[in-house]
C-alpha cells in the first residue's frame, strides 16, 4: 500500500488489487485543474438548480470530510479530468465489474467494506474475516436531485465515467454507477444503477 496527495494537499491510499491500482479512499478535491473552487451546495433548493459542477459534504455534515470525502454531482463527471490527480481517471463501468469479479461477485460487498465495517449500520462482520483486498468502502451515501441526501451510513454509490443509455440507445443525461448496500439473503453484491446529473455520489480513482 503506497501513498499519494492530489494538489490540496489531502492524502489517499493505495493498493493493487488484481491488474488494477485503485485509491482506498473517497475524493476529496474541492477544486478545478486551474485553482479555480468547486461550487459548495447545502441547501436543498441551491442543489436542485444546479446546472454545473459543484460537490457537498456526506450527509450535509462537514465532520464526514476525513473519513468519507465529498459527494459529486454528475456535472463534475462530464467534466472529470478538471479534478483528476495526474495519471489517474475516474473508473469505467467495466473497470469495477472487473473489480467486483475479482473479488467474487456474491461476496464483493463484503469485501469492498472491509477496513470499515464498524462504519455501517447493522453491521455483522469481523474485519478479522479479510485478510486481504481491503478496499475501504465507506457508507457515503447519496444525494438526490431534488437536494435530500439518504442512507448515510447505510450504501456507497461511486460514480464511472460511462454514460447510462435507455433501451434505444438515447442519452438520459445519466451515467452508471455502483451501489453497495448491507448484505441480503442472496449475498453481498456490488451492483450496477445509474444517477442523474443531478444526483450527488462518491468518487474513487483508478490508476491510467
Amino acid at each position: 500500500m503506497t501513498t499519494i496527495k492530489d494538489k490540496e494537499g489531502n492524502s489517499y491510499r493505495t493498493i493493487e488489487i488484481g491488474n488494477q491500482t485503485w485509491m482506498l479512499d473517497n475524493l476529496k478535491v474541492t477544486s478545478l485543474s486551474n485553482g479555480q473552487p468547486m461550487t459548495l451546495l447545502n441547501s436543498d433548493k441551491e442543489w436542485s438548480a444546479a446546472n454545473s459542477m459543484a460537490y457537498c459534504y456526506c450527509n450535509g455534515d462537514n465532520d464526514t470530510f476525513s473519513n468519507y470525502g465529498v459527494l459529486y454531482n454528475g456535472y463534475v463527471i462530464q467534466n472529470f479530468k478538471e479534478i483528476c490527480i495526474d495519471g489517474w481517471r475516474v473508473p469505467t463501468i467495466n473497470d469495477w465489474q472487473v473489480l467486483i469479479n475479482h473479488l467474487g461477485n456474491d461476496k464483493a460487498g463484503k469485501l469492498m467494506k472491509a477496513g470499515c465495517f464498524d462504519f455501517w449500520l447493522n453491521n455483522k462482520y469481523q474485519e478479522e474475516e479479510v485478510q486481504t483486498d481491503k478496499f475501504f468502502s465507506y457508507p457515503s451515501g447519496e444525494r438526490a436531485g431534488y437536494g435530500s441526501y439518504s442512507n448515510h451510513n447505510n450504501s456507497a454509490v461511486y460514480w464511472s465515467s460511462d454514460h447510462a443509455s435507455s433501451a434505444f440507445g438515447v442519452d438520459t443525461g445519466a451515467f452508471k454507477t455502483i451501489l453497495l448496500t448491507p448484505p441480503m439473503p442472496w449475498g453481498d453484491k456490488a451492483t450496477e444503477s445509474e444517477s442523474t446529473l443531478k444526483a450527488g455520489a462518491s468518487i474513487r480513482l483508478i490508476k491510467i
